[in-house]
């Protein structure tokens, strides 16, 4: 990675009040490169980063920009914005953080575009997958964040557990595809999309009660599928 080679400069935490014509906020290649071009100008501006200088969705990038960026991004932005916005709402609750993943995930998008498969599945669910994964990655950095865990130890599990998981989800995905499609649907909305009950609700036409008692009844028959094992 890039990061690896480059020195980023570092600075103080900001103390006391600044006055300012413009605030920036975000240190990554769009607030760097709005705040240049700013002082280019002549106008009074101010960046501002909680973190690091490119710590974030640009720290994962070729920091590459080329004059065509803005013209593809811009094209994918409007054409599948509002479908990784949907996706990414319920996992990120904090509007930063989903503001940052909508520009990773539109990266990730681009610069691995080569890598679509057309025979595995539609233009559109290989976009959500990529916005799904990139917002629970966010959200999972987060905890780990959150939670301090010390150097070196890691809330991965070892090999033996990662095969038994992986047999384990194998086996739910196969009940998961038996259910009937309105019932998949909506195991999909909860704990794939992690849609609230309320959302769900507002969506199908139900009442919050409605969604939980379906809920319900789906798992209660995923459990006798699985041999009683799974009924939560």
């Amino acid at each position: 990675m890039w990061r690896d080679t480059a020195a980023m400069p570092e600075y103080g935490r900001l103390e006391g009040d600044v006055r300012t014509d413009v605030l920036v906020i975000g240190g990554g290649m769009a607030g760097i490169l709005c705040a240049h071009f700013l002082r280019q100008a002549g106008v009074d501006c101010v960046l501002a980063e909680a973190d690091r200088l490119c710590a974030g969705a640009t720290g994962n990038t070729t920091a590459k920009i080329t004059s065509q960026h803005g013209l593809v991004y811009d094209g994918l932005l409007r054409r599948f914005g509002a479908l990784i916005r949907y996706v990414i709402a319920p996992i990120l609750p904090d509007e930063r953080d989903r503001e940052d993943c909508l520009a990773e995930v539109l990266m990730r998008i681009w610069d691995g575009i080569g890598g679509y498969d057309p025979e595995r599945g539609s233009w559109r669910a290989y976009i959500t997958a990529a916005a799904r994964n990139a917002a629970l990655n966010r959200a999972r950095a987060e905890r780990v964040h959150t939670a301090g865990l010390p150097d070196g130890v890691s809330d991965q599990p070892g090999p033996e557990e990662a095969v038994i998981a992986a047999e384990e989800i194998d086996e739910l995905r196969r009940a998961i595809d038996a259910l009937p499609p309105g019932d998949r649907a909506l195991i999909y909305r909860k704990y794939y999309y992690r849609q609230s009950t309320a959302q769900m609700a507002s969506e199908l036409g139900l009442t919050a009660r409605a969604v939980e008692g379906r809920l319900y009844r789906i798992k209660k028959r995923l459990g006798a599928a699985l041999g009683g094992e799974r009924n939560g």
